[in-house]
């Protein structure tokens, strides 16, 4: 009796043809998986014996197609393989400044200490060893977290992938890492962020600089905006219902440097992808852009570009905002220091921490609470009510007030 199992085997098929002689059962199966380059691949092929012999032929079938032929028991596998193939496949699902970034944590650390080892000899042993000589032999404090995430998911790849059967990876742990800025900040008591009176003598030198750099400067202090996400301002993103509304922007591309190449990338998480409402003074950055580009001439598809028909370039923001910086006598701090300005700002003037989240784009709540949580810690030692002011009496004649006498509880 012939009967075909489809959905229950994951993008394959299997048949069962007839019964043999030796009594062993006859299976046809099918499969279908896709390539590393991206195209999809059918194979067809028949097992005798069970259906789980069957089950297992198509299994291994599936992983040698999604791995561009290389065979599921391949022992000589080392690291440097498994990371060039997780790369390869990944790439198309993250951004490339993530690529980049990932890359070079390899580079640099993983690859001159683990590139070599095969993939099935890696243990957790040998992964705790790791992460235990980079705390004890490096000043690494942030990549150290990075270099685990690329490790475990490349070595959860090479589970799917039929190198181990495990991921070690999820045995280790990893030494704490000390948040650079958590030191800094208990170091130098320094919020990494403008007040009130820096940040207003810096938009005052933005807009008296009026150049697209200057004015991409002004407007992450007034937003809060990733470098990326403000330079990858197109004049599309923004409307407005009525001429007295203020201007509404939604945030939905970045542009990030990438070897001197711009390139238009997504946000960083979900929660970037935002709209948001400016206020005057960021009404007026827009404003000052769009006339000196319509006095120029020409097509501006974005805010921040230096000449028509180009994109911006977000890495030479430095040099400008050094410039300004000097020339409004204030610190230099860096371009991400805006985005903290503008959340200790807020914080000051009365934005909640869960409005506050929004804007900033960021992932959860828990994570402004943990860049910020000097501010609110702050707030917390000498919390305002903010009640009604009310009349206070002459603190002398409260004091020369006589004792009441006692109430006769049996009166």
């Amino acid at each position: 009796m012939t009967e075909t199992k489809r959905a229950e085997y994951g993008g394959g098929s299997i048949t069962e043809k007839k019964t043999l002689p030796d009594g062993k059962t006859l299976y046809r199966w099918r499969v279908y998986a896709v390539q590393p380059n991206g195209e999809g691949r059918r194979k067809a092929g028949s097992t005798k014996g069970t259906k789980r012999d069957a089950i297992r032929e198509m299994a291994n079938m599936r992983n040698e197609i999604e791995r561009g032929g290389l065979p599921v028991n391949d022992d000589s596998a080392t690291l440097t393989d498994l990371l060039e193939q997780w790369f390869s496949v990944k790439a198309g699902t993250v951004s490339a400044r993530t690529m980049q970034i990932e890359r070079e944590v390899s580079k640099l650390h993983i690859l001159p200490r683990l590139g070599k080892i095969k993939v099935r000899a890696i243990t957790a042993a040998v992964l705790q060893d790791f992460h235990t000589a980079l705390a004890t032999e490096t000043t690494l404090q942030r990549s150290r977290k990075q270099i685990h995430v690329v490790l475990n998911q490349a070595l959860n790849f090479a589970c799917v992938r039929g190198y181990i059967i495990t991921n070690p990876a999820k045995n280790v742990i990893v030494p704490q890492v000390i948040s650079v800025q958590k030191a800094a900040l208990e170091a130098t008591d320094d919020t990494r962020a403008y007040t009130n009176e820096e940040a207003t003598k810096l938009y005052a030198a933005c807009m008296l600089d009026a150049t697209p750099h200057a004015w991409a400067i002004a407007l992450a202090l007034q937003t809060g905006l990733r470098r990326g996400e403000v330079y990858g301002l197109a004049w599309a993103n923004f409307s407005r219902t009525r001429p007295e509304e203020p201007l509404r922007v939604a945030i939905r591309q970045a542009i990030t440097e990438h070897s001197g190449v711009a390139v238009v990338g997504p946000l960083k998480t979900k929660r970037s992808r935002r709209t948001l409402t400016l206020n005057r003074q960021a009404c007026e950055v827009v404003e000052a852009a769009r006339a000196w580009q319509e006095a120029q001439g020409g097509e501006w598809p974005f805010l921040f570009s230096e000449r028509p028909d180009t994109m911006p370039r977000p890495g030479n923001s430095y040099r400008k905002l050094h410039v300004l910086q000097d020339r409004a006598e204030i610190r230099r701090l860096d371009m991400h220091s805006l985005r903290h300005t503008f959340a200790s700002l807020a914080f000051e003037v009365g934005v909640p921490i869960e409005k506050l989240s929004q804007l900033l784009g960021h992932q959860s709540i828990n994570v402004t609470q943990t860049v910020y949580v000097h501010l609110y810690q702050q707030a917390a030692d000498s919390p305002s009510l903010r009640l009604r002011p009310v009349a206070v009496p002459d603190l002398d004649a409260v004091a020369r007030r006589p004792i009441p006498p006692r109430a006769n509880q049996y009166a």
